[in-house]
């Protein structure tokens, strides 16, 4: 990809995507569509995973602006442990992205790998039918959300 702007555009449109792949796979009574989106659902992982590897590898260049020029997604009430999960990998790599301090960027980096994981998790979890603890997801993706607030808080100062 040539510019941080298609970067940002791809994971918002990965998210989407992945939030009605999920979507069509729960509610299928179709059993090959349910079996395609699953299988879909389990790509559109490794499209993150491939994002976030370019971006730590340095691939995406720190974009030179401000926080508030930066569209974070916002997360919406009713809460959805799977989507909120999502959307901050996506708020979450728009703030490495525009973090020009390396150390700082390290940091959001080690959160955003933590916040990857645990969607990683729920994804397979979703997929392969396994029981996933919404608690312990909700609270690690709450812990999250405290470092990335965190984390706006110092870079906009």
């Amino acid at each position: 990809m040539s510019s941080t702007k298609s970067y940002f555009e791809s994971i918002d449109k990965v998210c989407l995507q992945i939030k009605y792949l999920r979507t069509l796979f729960l509610e299928s009574r179709i059993e090959p569509m349910r079996a395609l989106s699953g299988f879909l659902l389990l790509k559109s992982i490794y499209i993150i995973i491939n994002l976030i590897t370019e971006l730590a590898l340095g691939e995406v260049p720190p974009v030179n602006k401000d926080i508030s020029e930066i569209e974070l997604s916002k997360i919406k009430e009713p809460r959805k442990i799977f989507d909120d999960v999502c959307w901050l990998i996506v708020n979450m790599f728009k703030l490495a992205s525009i973090t020009q301090d390396k150390q700082k960027r390290y940091k959001l980096l080690l959160l955003l790998n933590k916040v990857e994981n645990i969607f990683i998790d729920l994804v397979h979890s979703t997929v392969l039918h396994e029981d996933i603890d919404y608690d312990q997801v909700d609270e690690e993706s709450k812990s999250v959300h405290r470092g990335r607030f965190e984390f706006q808080k110092i870079i906009k100062a």
